[in-house]
């Protein structure tokens, strides 16, 4: 079964019981119809995981504590 580049760009998918990103698979589906196509469209870059929150300083935790107290 072949498939144009219209084709895979223009590809629908219902939407299951979790769902799925629409926006991505649009983006994908983009590239690959381009790249099917001869085109040489670069994938869209995904979006950085959110960073790690930075470790809390304990050091001076004793101090505070004794200070309270």
């Amino acid at each position: 079964m072949a498939l144009t580049p219209d084709e895979i760009a223009g590809k629908e998918f219902l939407v299951g019981l979790r769902g799925y990103d629409k926006d991505e698979v649009r983006a994908f589906l983009t590239v690959v119809a381009d790249q099917v196509g001869g085109g040489t469209s670069e994938p869209a870059p995904q979006p950085a995981p959110p960073a790690a929150p930075a470790a809390p300083d304990w050091s001076q935790l004793g101090a505070e504590v004794a200070a309270v107290l």
